[in-house]
């Protein structure tokens, strides 16, 4: 789609200078003016569609290890989203944020590192973002997936769906939010740290993970 977009770019300039260059000899005449003014429009309109439509289109492509998870309204409460089947038995650190929050964004950069830490099947991280007030909210989204690398599994909240979980949440004032959650599905910290303040958050998740390991060895 890159190549498409640099096309259209190129082209789209060339084809308005042309109109001009060889329209201008036939500018009186009142219906080639018309058509002229038809076209011009016409080719600006298709051009700006094929280009929202590409930047749509590249924004399906996830990280290789991010899931999605589709939620109802009736799914969408914070035990409902902790008992899904694809968190059993893991720690879970979860990440409340939305597109239009800039200290949200910044957290991101240091989550690689944060997963690299732990086995897999030991720690999950899940993102639960919220609907903005622009038109292409779930696009935004997306492309934040994408353009970031956020591995892990990704739910979307609507407007309604987000208040009614920040309900949920003791001394939820805002986000970006975290929240630390045991292998049994327990919340253990409701303000966790975020991952810019690396020792404390490792800490916590150390603790959480050991007692995971120990359950699961004292079940063997």
């Amino acid at each position: 789609s890159h190549v498409w977009e640099g096309l259209v770019i190129l082209w789209l300039p060339a084809f308005l200078y042309v109109l001009v260059r060889f329209g201008r000899r036939l500018w009186g005449v009142r219906w080639v003016r018309t058509c002229l003014l038809i076209v011009a429009m016409g080719v600006c309109l298709v051009s700006v569609a094929l280009m929202a439509y590409w930047k749509g289109e590249r924004a399906q492509h996830l990280p290789p290890t991010a899931q999605i998870l589709f939620v109802s309204e009736e799914e969408s409460s914070l035990r409902a989203l902790l008992s899904r089947p694809e968190l059993a038995g893991k720690v879970v650190y979860v990440d409340l944020w939305h597109t239009g929050c800039k200290p949200c964004l910044e957290e991101f950069a240091l989550m690689p590192g944060l997963r690299g830490q732990y086995a897999e099947g030991e720690l999950a991280i899940l993102y639960v973002a919220r609907e903005t007030g622009h038109l292409d909210s779930k696009n935004r989204w997306l492309r934040q997936l994408h353009s970031r690398n956020l591995e892990g599994y990704h739910v979307y909240l609507s407007k309604d769906q987000a208040e009614a979980l920040a309900a949920q949440i003791p001394g939820f004032v805002g986000y970006p939010h975290h929240l630390l959650v045991d292998s049994a599905g327990q919340v253990q910290d409701w303000d966790a740290p975020g991952p810019s303040e690396a020792e404390v958050l490792e800490r916590e998740l150390e603790f959480l993970i050991a007692g995971s390991r120990a359950s699961l060895s004292a079940e063997n």
